[in-house]
């Protein structure tokens, strides 16, 4: 994994766009202008475990968070806090060592709430969800935490709830993924409300305002009505047609990824790239659909969403630029990797991603003037 980071420090400021062949002839020439990634800088981690992976990150103010999980039972995984005022030269605060591998992390007020579990088939394995109070970023120490009936995967938080996706759990004699939803209004006591059972893995979950919206694995979209929070019900789906063969290939299981933007939900898996209208959540309404990308991941920000895709033509992952405003409209393609960035955070002009270590790209419209060693120009 180091050599695989060190390459990418050597071609992170090649242009990655237009250069990209096998984009090119799937997706034709970009309308919109080429961007440019270049890798700025590097966190190095501390509390990453053996055979450690990053599952997640978000970036709050001038901090960024990353969870990191593990394939090692004696070491589940950690939350651990970097200083990110100088995206060039981020530093490391403080750590935290999960009681159970962390799949997800959100960031609200003072508290950090980690969505923690492995999942296994045909097995209940249940989760956490864990509170760490990170005020204090050089010392985040746990609260509480509260067992989940399936491995938990994601977690969101609005007002005085979280909302946690999880794996399928053992139920009678059926496998049910779901959502739960906890009263975190006093985070040293959570309490859950609710559970809305899913015929799949809930693997991604948003908030906005009295809507839930996840991914099961199952549809592409659900749509819940989380008014009253003891009581969610389902009042929309969306499953795109999984029988169109656009691209050569056959189309994979729906979305695993979900993401709102205003009036827009945004969902993404190994079947494509599908952009709603959820003006009215109880409909929501494809207004683009992109059958020709299989996305491993997915963020959205500003003009731009970071996807990663599996390319047949390189036989390895690529980490694609997208135009936020014509998704199936690829502007940028990053140099090849063996392995799949799962979780980005982005804002206009900064890329937070992860791996075996925190990794933070310029974005930009400008190609570099020099090397990725020596490109020292701050409007650049």
């Amino acid at each position: 994994m180091q050599a695989t980071v060190k390459h990418m420090a050597r071609i992170s400021s090649v242009l990655i766009g237009l250069i990209a062949v096998g984009f090119t002839l799937v997706y034709g020439s970009a309308q919109a202008q080429p961007a440019f990634l270049k890798l700025r800088g590097v966190g190095i981690s501390s509390e990453v475990p053996p055979n450690g992976f990053a599952t997640d990150v978000q970036v709050v103010a001038s901090y960024a968070y990353v969870a990191w999980g593990s394939g090692d039972t004696n070491y589940h995984g950690s939350l651990e806090i970097f200083d990110v005022a100088n995206p060039s030269k981020p530093v490391r605060l403080g750590g935290y060592k999960s009681r159970m591998p962390p799949n997800a992390v959100h960031v609200a007020g003072r508290f950090a709430y980690l969505a923690a579990g492995v999942a296994q088939n045909l097995r209940n394995r249940p989760g956490a969800l864990e509170i760490v109070d990170v005020s204090d970023p050089v010392n985040p120490r746990l609260v509480s935490e509260i067992a989940t009936a399936g491995a938990a995967n994601a977690v969101r938080v609005s007002g005085n709830h979280a909302f946690v996706a999880e794996s399928p759990r053992l139920s009678g004699a059926n496998l049910l993924g779901a959502l739960e939803i906890f009263d975190i209004s006093e985070p040293t006591t959570p309490l859950r409300v609710a559970t809305f059972g899913s015929a799949g893995s809930v693997t991604s979950v948003e908030v906005s305002g009295n809507y839930v919206y996840i991914a099961d694995g199952v549809t592409d979209l659900q749509v819940l009505d989380v008014s009253d929070p003891t009581a969610p019900r389902r009042v929309g789906v969306y499953l795109s047609d999984t029988t169109r063969n656009l691209c050569g290939f056959e189309a994979g299981g729906p979305a695993r990824h979900v993401q709102v933007v205003g009036n827009l939900a945004y969902s993404a898996g190994e079947n494509g790239l599908h952009v709603l209208d959820i003006s009215d959540p109880h409909h929501p309404v494809s207004i683009g659909d992109n059958y020709c990308m299989a996305l491993q991941s997915f963020y959205l920000s500003g003009r731009y969403a970071y996807v990663t895709v599996w390319s047949s033509y390189r036989n390895s992952y690529l980490l694609a630029v997208v135009d936020a405003n014509d998704p199936a409209n690829v502007i940028g393609v990053s140099p090849a990797t063996d392995w799949p960035f799962q979780t980005f955070h982005a804002t206009d002009r900064w890329l937070y991603t992860a791996s075996d270590r925190l990794l933070i790209f310029k974005v930009s419209n400008r190609p570099p003037n020099k090397s990725a060693s020596s490109d020292t120009d701050p409007s650049n």
